[in-house]
């Protein structure tokens, strides 16, 4: 009977401790059409990237896997976190 009432605490805190939605969010990025001059570890060009379309354009200093930048071109990058 103890082990019941034992195993049913640990169930009941194990519960409420995993969360109850493990659905992926996606979150869109808006790419500036064109590169900008900015400064990393040296000079470099960088995309400008914005997460909706009234939020300020941030430099974005690296790559993004899966993503082929083209000059001139607005885009949308879809992202699971």
């Amino acid at each position: 009977m103890k082990i019941g009432i034992i195993c049913a605490i640990v169930l009941s805190i194990a519960m409420f401790a995993i969360p109850f939605s493990y659905a992926e969010e996606t979150i869109t990025f808006f790419i500036h059409p064109h590169l900008v001059d900015c400064v990393g570890i040296g000079p470099q060009k960088c995309m400008q990237i914005r997460e909706n379309q009234h939020s300020e354009w941030l430099n974005f200093y690296n790559h993004i896997e899966g993503f082929s930048f083209s000059q001139g071109n607005s885009s949308n990058f879809c992202k699971n976190n």
